[in-house]
């Protein structure tokens, strides 16, 4: 490039090719600087006049010719060309690593959400299992508690009511337990061990409240009425099934008998 005092130095047709400085000055490119050489050549007259500028100009293009001295220009736009396809090919490549890598992540997502979701159910379904495990265990050892407290068979459905609303539960091991209206666990009579349904169908306050409920109850009847012959009234097991509730309790609270 070359550096001019005033764009008058310059053929007005060749202007064009300058470009004023911060300085004040005029800098022509190196393609100006050799059309300026050109110019010159083939215009002596305006040579004569601009004898000056025309030397600058001639310097800076033996300078740009010494520049690019051995280049060929063709074999320059050939690798400048290759160079942009590789940088192009590079940043398609990059773009497909992204695309892809996006790709990827979404469908792991995905997968991850199936999972989760299958998770879910899963814990939903072992947690619905679990309870009902836990359901029948308890109802199991109540009827079996029932049996051996001498429970009428037909109220053992009241007595698991009873049982489960008195804090009776059965905890992840399977064990059955008692626990008070705190969480806190019941113990029996000896201090020490956990309540247990047989021990608690057993208690005197039970039999005495519910005596209703035991095939041989001796709380809570007062004295056994009869039938007017000196014996407790009875009746059968088909006959007290066709009772009411109330009228169940009432027989059995008045000392009433069942026969098998």
């Amino acid at each position: 490039m070359a550096f001019f005092n005033s764009d008058s130095e310059i053929p007005a047709q060749l202007r064009a090719n300058l470009k004023k400085t911060d300085d004040g000055r005029f800098e022509m490119d190196d393609a100006g600087v050799v059309e300026l050489a050109k110019f010159a050549a083939s215009h002596v007259s305006i040579v004569s006049k601009n004898r000056e500028a025309v030397v600058r100009a001639e310097k800076a293009a033996k300078e740009l010719q010494a520049k690019y001295d051995g280049i060929d220009p063709e074999r320059h736009r050939e690798l400048e060309k290759a160079h942009e396809e590789a940088e192009n090919a590079k940043l398609s490549e990059q773009e497909r690593i992204e695309k892809n890598t996006a790709a990827m992540q979404k469908k792991h997502q995905h997968e991850i959400g199936q999972a989760a979701t299958a998770m879910a159910e899963y814990q939903k379904i072992a947690e619905a299992t679990t309870a009902t495990l836990k359901n029948k265990t308890l109802h199991a050892a109540i009827r079996a508690a029932s049996n051996a407290a001498g429970v009428f068979p037909n109220a053992s459905d009241e007595m698991m009511s009873l049982a489960v609303r008195s804090g009776f539960g059965v905890d992840d091991s399977g064990e059955v337990y008692m626990r008070d209206s705190d969480g806190d666990p019941v113990f029996g009579s000896d201090g020490k061990s956990p309540m247990s349904l047989l021990e608690w169908m057993n208690s005197s306050s039970l039999k005495e409240d519910k005596g209703f409920l035991y095939a041989h109850n001796t709380y809570g009847g007062g004295a056994v009425t009869n039938d007017g012959a000196g014996q407790a009234k009875s009746i059968s097991m088909e006959q007290y099934n066709k009772l009411s509730h109330t009228d169940r309790r009432k027989h059995l609270n008045d000392g009433g008998l069942i026969r098998e």
